[in-house]
């Protein structure tokens, strides 16, 4: 099963990357600046957009592919490496896939992907659900690009290779029905899974 797929399709990318760094988040400018940008993390219920473009790729996604409607989103912006976590905080059924965008930072950056090591280890759980280092193995690695990639998020998964003077900025859309990895691809009509 892949975990980390890049996608070639347009999807507004360029509309996307200018009303995040443009209007989103000057509108929370004291908001970032108050935190550690480790921490940083801005979620928006799709019934609060005000983003034009997130808007109308929610109606490109539906219409042209089939997309179940974008529930939220998420802005995240590191200036470090990730806890290694698996999205959602709920043990039993996990945020199974996100439809992300790196909006900047992301040339040398890695998605890291993990296996439980035969632990019996009970996440912590917070807004997501947070692994020890110990406690799991790297499968696999995936070097980060502009481009949109769908994500398996129920993977202990993290990101790496953050540089501090270019923090990384990424977009992560969240749809109803919770659909898994696998069916956000075929709707998508790319050729292989």
């Amino acid at each position: 099963m892949k975990h980390y797929v890049e996608i070639e399709k347009d999807l507004l990318a360029s509309e996307v990357t200018d009303d995040i760094l443009n209007k989103l988040l000057p509108l929370h400018a004291e908001f970032i600046q108050n935190k550690t940008l480790a921490n940083v993390y801005i979620r928006v219920d799709f019934q609060h957009n005000q983003l034009e473009s997130i808007t109308k790729l929610n109606s490109i996604l539906a219409n042209d592919f089939g997309f179940p409607p974008i529930i939220y989103y998420l802005i995240f912006i590191h200036d470090a490496d990730q806890p290694i976590h698996v999205d959602g905080s709920d043990i039993q059924t996990p945020r199974f896939a996100s439809l992300n965008l790196t909006v900047q930072g992301f040339e040398t950056t890695y998605m890291n992907f993990y296996q439980l090591n035969n632990v019996k280890q009970t996440p912590r759980v917070d807004d997501a659900l947070y692994f020890e280092k110990e406690h799991v193995s790297l499968d696999k690695s995936f070097k980060v690009s502009k481009k949109w990639a769908l994500v398996n998020s129920s993977i202990p998964h993290n990101i790496t290779g953050i540089d501090r003077s270019n923090p990384k900025i990424t977009l992560c859309l969240r749809f109803k029905t919770n659909p898994k990895i696998y069916d956000l691809y075929h709707l998508l009509n790319l050729k292989t899974f």
